[in-house]
């Protein structure tokens, strides 16, 4: 059987993935310097294992009748409270900060959900493994394209959140959808349609034969709220519901209470201040808060922001992806052949990917910088399920 490389423990590999294609369109020998010998950087972003504590309570929410993701949540992540080995950005803070943004997260998603194309019969299965033979009937016969679907869920066909299913495409009366979950630092394009250019996406879909795609997008936002935020709301305030984004209005209070308004009002407070300051604008504005907001505790508002965003795929779009992959497959194949892997670097404007590459210090020749940023795998490494 015809193999795609092998790997540092001398396994031959016959599965790609999309990481690994990402990995390889970086920089090949990024590819060989993670795949086949096994380099590894010792840093632990926060962010990776905050995000798998996401996605698991989000499975707990489903598996026990839709409760319990909260506490889920704040469970798996105190297992990480000790762990000096974590780096955080700015974003993110510290543990702590995590602790309440991972639980806005899930308080957000439960509101969020009833209005979702997510159906909860059939249950939503989680993690679904698509496998496809790449060139079947050829000489690559038996390499094979892995895809791992964060939530595959069953939509009503007409549900308004996904675009109209064209009359001239077969469908039963429920549409699947690949759901890709992340948690990030900033929030995405909300252009309709426009992640149906995201290779990651189109690559799923034409390995699962689903063209419905979306991104469920937990945008983290620190904890700190100040006037001129938008924030999002964790509970229903006057005609402002649980869910909807609104505006901050005014410094916190000394108690910490916030004034909100809706994000439509806020042309309208800036029209009633005019170009007041320091006492006169206090004394305006407090006066006229009231008519168009409400004073809230700081728990009824979080930073964090919940996007669900939907695209359709078209047949050439699947098409097209299935032939993405196999270019890159017949390139891997070919390098591991003929033991190819130059570097593909940059280290100018728009281009400079080698300067936060973390096999930087590999291709520099720097051994000192190598062995305190990177660790060679052994075989007591466990591998994830899909690094291939």
């Amino acid at each position: 059987m015809p193999r795609l490389i092998t790997d540092w423990k001398g396994r031959e590999i016959t599965r790609h993935s999309f990481s690994s294609g990402d990995t390889f369109r970086f920089c090949a020998r990024k590819y060989r310097l993670e795949k086949i010998d096994g380099w590894a950087q010792k840093e632990k972003r926060a962010s990776l294992e905050f995000g798998k504590c996401v996605e698991a309570a989000i499975v707990f929410h489903h598996m026990n009748g839709g409760a319990g993701g909260q506490v889920r949540f704040t469970e798996l992540w105190e297992q990480f409270a000790e762990r000096t080995d974590l780096t955080y950005t700015d974003r993110e803070g510290d543990f702590t900060s995590l602790v309440r943004q991972g639980a806005d997260m899930l308080r957000l998603y439960e509101i969020r959900l009833p209005g979702l194309p997510i159906l909860t019969t059939p249950p939503p299965r989680f993690q679904a493994n698509f496998r496809k033979e790449i060139f079947p009937g050829t000489e690559l016969a038996g390499i094979e394209f892995t895809a791992w679907i964060d939530i595959l869920a069953a939509a009503p066909l007409d549900h308004p959140a996904l675009p109209a299913w064209p009359a001239n495409r077969a469908c039963g009366a429920v549409r699947r959808i690949n759901i890709d979950v992340k948690t990030a630092a900033a929030s995405l394009d909300e252009t309709p349609g426009l992640i149906a250019l995201d290779s990651q996406l189109r690559a799923y879909a034409w390995a699962s034969g689903i063209p419905d795609v979306a991104f469920l997008w937990f945008v983290k936002g620190g904890s700190a709220v100040k006037n001129g935020d938008r924030v999002t709301l964790l509970e229903t305030v006057g005609l402002c519901a649980a869910g909807a984004q609104v505006a901050v209005a005014a410094p916190v209070e000394d108690d910490g209470r916030l004034w909100i308004i809706p994000l439509a009002a806020q042309e309208t407070l800036k029209a009633h201040l005019g170009t007041l300051k320091g006492k006169a604008l206090d004394v305006r504005r407090d006066e006229f808060l009231p008519r168009i907001g409400a004073l809230v505790e700081p728990t009824a508002v979080t930073k964090v922001r919940l996007q669900f965003l939907t695209a359709l795929l078209t047949e050439e779009d699947m098409r097209e992806a299935g032939q993405v992959i196999g270019k890159e497959v017949a390139e891997i194949h070919m390098a591991s052949e003929k033991d190819f892997w130059p570097k593909e670097g940059g280290v100018r404007f728009p281009n400079q990917k080698c300067t936060f590459c973390q096999m930087q210090p590999i291709c520099l020749g720097n051994n000192v910088k190598r062995d305190e940023t990177l660790i060679k795998l052994d075989e007591a490494w466990l591998d994830q399920a899909g690094s291939y």
